[in-house]
C-alpha cells in the first residue's frame, strides 16, 4: 500500500467517537446512579420494617403472658409500662413442712434471691380461692429428683409459712420466678431505641432506632374487655401497640422514609 493510500483518523471523526463515548459513559452512569437510589431506598425501607416488626415481636411476646388481673401489670404510661415478667418456670413434684417444695425444673434453675409466686389452691374444682402467694428464695438443693428422677431441686420459701405451703400448695402447683421490668424509648448514641430497664440497671436496648417519644416512636393504648379504654391497672385486657421507625434514606419525592406498625396483644387473663 501506497503512503498516499494510508490515512488515519480527522479530526471530526475522532470528536464524533469522543462524543458518542460521552453520551454512552453519561447513560450508563445515570442508570447506575439510578439503581443504587432504588437499593438505598429498598433497604432503608427493609430495616425500617424489620425494626418494627423485631419490636412488636418482642412485645407481643411479653404482653400475651401477662395477666394484669394476678397483677403483673405495675404501671402504664402512653410510651412505656412496667411489668412484672416471669423469667423461670418449675412444678411443684413434692412438699414439705418446713416451708420448703421440691421442685420440677423447666428451663434455668431456681436461685437463691430470687422471687417467686407459687399458687395456693386448696380446692382444685373451684377457682374462687385460687391466690399467687409470693415467696423470696432463701436456700435452694440440687440433690433431689422427683418421680421417676427426673432433675429438681428443693427451694426454701422466706416469708411463706410451712402450714401454707403443706396445705394449700398442691402438687402440680406452679412457680413462678418473675422480675419487674420497664419497657420504653430510651436515647442510646445519638438514636432513640425500644429499651427494657430493670429496677436498678441501665436500659438495654432491644430494636432501633425508632422516632422520638415527641415523634410517637412508641405509642401503647391500654384497652378493656370491650376495646374501651382504661387506666385501671387490673381492668387492662388488650394493649394496642403503636411502632414508628426513624427515618432512613428519601423517597423519591425526597421526603424521609419511614414506617409504622400497630399490633394489639390480648393479655392472658
Amino acid at each position: 500500500m501506497s503512503a498516499r493510500n494510508r490515512r488515519g483518523f480527522s479530526l471530526i471523526e475522532l470528536i464524533v467517537v469522543v462524543v458518542l463515548g460521552v453520551i454512552v459513559l453519561t447513560a450508563v452512569h445515570s442508570v447506575l446512579i439510578t439503581n443504587l437510589r432504588a437499593y438505598t431506598v429498598l433497604s432503608s425501607k427493609v430495616r425500617s420494617q424489620q425494626t418494627i416488626r423485631s419490636g412488636s415481636q418482642i412485645l407481643f411476646a411479653e404482653l400475651r403472658e401477662l395477666s394484669p388481673r394476678g397483677g403483673d401489670l405495675i404501671s402504664i404510661a402512653a410510651s412505656s409500662m412496667t411489668v412484672r415478667s416471669s423469667s423461670a418456670f418449675g412444678i411443684v413434684c413434692k412438699t414439705v413442712k418446713s416451708a420448703k417444695a421440691t421442685v420440677l425444673r423447666y428451663g434455668r434453675w431456681i436461685d437463691v434471691g430470687d422471687s417467686v409466686f407459687v399458687l395456693a389452691d386448696n380446692d382444685p374444682v373451684k377457682t374462687s380461692d385460687d391466690v399467687w402467694h409470693a415467696a423470696l428464695v432463701s436456700a435452694v438443693d440440687t440433690t433431689v429428683t422427683c418421680a421417676g428422677g427426673d432433675e429438681a431441686q428443693k427451694i426454701t420459701l422466706k416469708s411463706m409459712k410451712a402450714a401454707l405451703l403443706a396445705d394449700s400448695v398442691l402438687l402440680g402447683a406452679p412457680v413462678r420466678v418473675y422480675q419487674h421490668y420497664r419497657y420504653s424509648l430510651s436515647y442510646v448514641d445519638g438514636s432513640w431505641y425500644l429499651a427494657r430497664s430493670a429496677p436498678s440497671g441501665e436500659p438495654e436496648p432491644l430494636v432501633g432506632p425508632l422516632r422520638s417519644p415527641a415523634e410517637g416512636g412508641l405509642r401503647i393504648e391500654y384497652l378493656d374487655s370491650l376495646g374501651v379504654p382504661t387506666t385501671v391497672l387490673t381492668d387492662v385486657a388488650q394493649f394496642r401497640i403503636t411502632l414508628r421507625s426513624a427515618p432512613g434514606a428519601a423517597g423519591p419525592s425526597g421526603e424521609p422514609l419511614s414506617d409504622t406498625t400497630v399490633t394489639r396483644v390480648y393479655a392472658r387473663n
